[in-house]
C-alpha cells in the first residue's frame, strides 16, 4: 500500500514564492523546474513580451514568470479542463493577471497570433520509463501529463512543427527536458530555423532543459 505525494495530501507546494495549489489531475511542481524559470528569466530583456506557457499543468511556470516579471504578457494553456481550472485558481489566489486557454498544443494560439518567448514542460517520460518510475509518481501522477511516447519525444517533435510559424524571429523556447533526450530534442531543431541551442544542466548535473532561439533569417 503507497501513500499518495504529500503535496497532494496537503494540497500545494511552495514553487518560486508562490503558493502552487496541486491535485490527481496536475504534476506536482519539483524544484528543477525553479531553474528553468531563472533561465528563461535571465534570457527574457524584451518588456512587456508575449509569454506562452504551454502545457502548463498547474500553471507554475508562467505563474512564476509573471510574479517576477509583471509587465510579462502571459497566456497558459494546457488540453485537461482540470489543470486549466487549476491555472486560473492558482493565477487568482496568487494576485497575477493571466490569460488561461484550453487546447491542444499550439492550436490554442488564434490565426496570426504570435508569441515573443515560450516555456514548456511537456511529457516526457518513454512509454519504458513510465512502467520503472517510483510508485510515488506512477500511481498517483496523471500519466497523460508525463509519458511522451516510446522515445520520450512526440511532444517535441509536435511542437516543433509549428512553434516557428508564431515564435517571433528572435524569440526564444525554453523547455524542460528528460535527462537522456538532450541530443534527440536537438536533432529536432537542427536546421536554419532555430539557432544558439543551449543544453543545460539540473542540480544533478543531469541534462534538463534544452533553450532554442528562431532565426532572423526567413526560408
Amino acid at each position: 500500500m503507497y501513500n499518495p505525494p504529500p503535496a497532494y495530501v496537503t494540497g500545494s507546494v511552495e514553487f518560486y514564492n508562490l503558493k502552487i495549489e496541486v491535485n490527481s489531475s496536475t504534476l506536482i511542481p519539483r524544484l528543477e523546474s525553479e531553474l528553468l524559470v531563472e533561465h528563461a528569466l535571465k534570457r527574457i530583456s524584451k518588456k512587456e513580451a508575449i509569454v506562452l506557457d504551454l502545457c502548463c499543468g498547474s500553471g507554475a511556470l508562467g505563474l512564476a514568470l509573471k510574479g517576477a516579471r509583471r509587465d510579462l504578457h502571459l497566456i497558459l494553456a494546457d488540453i485537461s479542463p482540470d489543470c486549466v481550472a487549476m491555472t486560473k485558481k492558482n493565477a487568482k489566489s496568487n494576485g497575477l493577471a493571466v490569460e488561461v486557454r484550453e487546447g491542444n498544443l499550439l492550436e490554442v494560439l488564434k490565426e496570426g497570433e504570435e508569441i515573443d518567448f515560450m516555456i514548456c514542460n511537456p511529457p516526457y517520460v518513454t512509454t519504458s520509463e513510465y512502467e520503472t518510475l517510483d510508485p510515488s509518481v506512477r500511481l498517483f501522477e496523471p500519466k497523460l501529463a508525463l509519458v511522451g511516447g516510446d522515445d520520450g519525444l512526440f511532444f517535441y517533435r509536435e511542437i516543433e512543427k509549428r512553434l516557428s510559424t508564431v515564435l517571433r524571429k528572435g524569440g526564444k523556447a525554453f523547455f524542460e527536458i528528460g535527462k537522456d533526450l538532450g541530443e534527440g530534442i536537438k536533432k529536432i531543431f537542427n536546421n536554419p530555423l532555430w539557432c544558439d541551442q543551449e543544453l543545460l544542466q539540473d542540480y544533478a548535473s543531469l541534462d534538463r532543459f534544452f533553450i532554442v532561439a528562431r532565426s532572423e533569417i526567413t526560408l
